[in-house]
């Protein structure tokens, strides 16, 4: 990252004036003329990220997609301009916490006109938009909204949102595109996925964005950013040390805010992913024009690769761990038996978190499906590849939540870690039930789902109370979304 505004190259400098002098801010000074000491001069810079600080922008969700997957999709320049620079990524469906799985798909133009008109109700963080909305109304505050979306193709939607919420930033600063960049994303050749970066990375864009703006308003003595990514927040701290030192700024101050995810919305990420690999497919075969060098990445366990120029399709790929599957009737019984105690404890959680992330944010969903053994060392599961079905008592289970405390000013999230059960194979001797237990995840948040076999458990054990519930489960490999180069057929 940079540390002084006089590192900047001129190609960077030229963007960043453009970006600068075309902002309310900067149109502002224009008017008045550049350093017009009758207007308010801001003495602090409170700074907004907008993915999943401002904005609870949707996710890739790790119990659909295998990793290679994911990172595929998000790979720049590969199939497309990659999830992150693609405006598909923010072109969303309905975040009803009311929503229904039978309800009638609505046309996607009506959706769009719901999310105008309501102002994308149910997608803020309004945490952070009152911070922001307090940052905007006090004049010797310099509001920025900084992103590591880009200007080409976020720039109108993004303002549309803003606008509509009521949000007026002095400085939009989403990562701008080179001056020679396309005008238009022509989705039907391959040119939207051969855009180069001014910037090397959404961070080095923001530390350069910073020292530019500095430069420009001298009056600024402190500096507020307000961020989600854990990767970046020690990085950002030690960057606003550094100004702090450097004389930029006397005070300065990273704000962490606790990501809040959407509703789960399996539907949408399914079509998401399945309209990226179709327009990648049909953009390969509407050109034979391939100036650069491919994007190559790694697609599974095997070390199979595909890269920009290969057609791909979607397919569904067992995962090497084993699992024990339940019985259509058991997941009945299952969750009949146990939805008083988890809808309880749920309940109990409503009148702890903002109406806004209880409503909107993502809740644990029922699956009670899969049966795992977190054990490492010895694995039940291994011991049962000859038995056709087994059948499952319940020795105990798990229900826990837990507070995260954002920035300055902001409430504590509250976790709901769902309902997990701890089960033993009928028949197998085990000295306690906390011995090897294996686990069945009722309701869990779907962003959890890599992680819900390496959780530590605090079991309630209620000798008597289930005795009578058995569950028939069979040995099964758990089945997720992956990605693979089609096989092209000769005439």
């Amino acid at each position: 990252m940079r540390t002084h505004h006089t590192h900047l190259t001129e190609a960077e400098l030229t963007l960043l004036e453009e970006q600068y002098w075309t902002s309310p801010f900067g149109q502002r000074q224009q008017t008045n003329g550049e350093g017009n000491s009758t207007l308010p001069q801001p003495t602090k810079l409170s700074i907004f990220d907008f993915d999943s600080t401002l904005f609870l922008s949707p996710l890739i969700s790790g119990n659909l997609w295998d990793s290679w997957l994911v990172n595929a999709v998000t790979t720049e320049n590969l199939f497309g301009p990659g999830f992150w620079r693609d405006i598909r990524s923010l072109t969303l469906a309905r975040n009803d916490g009311d929503f229904a799985a039978t309800a009638p798909p609505a046309k996607a133009t009506d959706v769009a006109t719901q999310l105008i008109e309501s102002a994308w109700d149910g997608w803020w963080n309004e945490d952070v938009v009152a911070e922001a909305r307090r940052a905007i109304e006090d004049p010797q505050v310099l509001t920025v909204l900084l992103t590591g979306r880009r200007t080409h193709p976020f720039a109108s939607l993004i303002k549309q949102m803003l606008s509509t919420k009521g949000l007026v930033f002095d400085i939009l600063g989403l990562r701008p595109d080179p001056a020679s960049a396309p005008a238009d994303n022509n989705n039907n050749a391959l040119d939207f996925n051969e855009i180069p970066d001014t910037f090397s990375t959404t961070m080095d864009f923001k530390a350069c964005f910073i020292l530019h703006l500095r430069s420009k308003v001298t009056s600024l003595q402190e500096i507020v950013m307000w961020d989600d990514r854990p990767s970046h927040l020690p990085v950002l701290e030690r960057f606003v040390a550094g100004l702090i030192k450097d004389g930029y700024f006397l005070h300065g101050s990273v704000e962490s805010v606790v990501a809040v995810r959407p509703r789960y919305n399996p539907e949408w990420e399914i079509k998401l992913v399945t309209t990226i690999l179709e327009s990648h497919n049909h953009a390969l075969q509407q050109t034979n024009d391939r100036p650069l060098a491919p994007v190559s990445v790694v697609v599974d366990d095997a070390g199979n690769s595909v890269d920009s120029y290969d057609l791909v399709q979607l397919v569904r790929r067992p995962t090497a761990t084993p699992v024990l599957r339940l019985s259509p009737s058991s997941i009945d019984n299952v969750r009949h038996a146990f939805a008083p105690i988890y809808q309880q404890h749920h309940q109990s959680l409503e009148a702890l978190q903002p109406d806004w992330q209880y409503r909107y944010g993502e809740q644990p969903v029922f699956f009670g499906d899969l049966v795992f053994d977190p054990s490492v060392s010895s694995s039940t599961l291994k011991c049962l590849h000859q038995q056709q079905q087994v059948t499952l008592v319940v020795v105990g289970w798990d229900t826990r939540r837990t507070s995260v405390f954002g920035g300055v000013g902001t409430p504590a999230v509250i976790v709901d870690h769902g309902l997990t059960l701890s089960v033993r194979v009928e028949g197998l001797s085990s000295s306690s039930p906390d011995d090897n237990p294996l686990i069945l995840p009722l309701w869990y948040r779907p962003s959890t789902f890599q992680k819900l076999p390496t959780q530590s458990y605090q079991w309630t054990h209620s000798p008597g109370t289930y005795d009578g519930l058995r569950l028939t489960a069979q040995l099964d490999y758990m089945c997720l979304y992956g990605i693979e180069k089609m096989k092209m057929v000769t005439p």
